[in-house]
């Protein structure tokens, strides 16, 4: 999955491996903004080690 930094435009690729939360945050390199990437409900239930299971 590409992801792109909103203030500064920085690309950033996440594998399928970093996948593992709904939710992603990191700080940009170059900027230093905060970047949230909700990851699809469908990516996460489709890890290797299944994601958190679901009772």
């Amino acid at each position: 999955m590409v992801i792109f930094c909103d203030e500064c435009g920085e690309r950033y690729i996440l594998e399928k491996n970093d996948m593992k939360e709904k939710v992603i945050m990191f700080e940009c390199e170059i900027c230093h903004n905060l970047v949230k990437v909700s990851v699809p409900d469908y990516e996460v239930k489709n890890q290797p080690d299944g994601g958190i299971p679901k009772d």
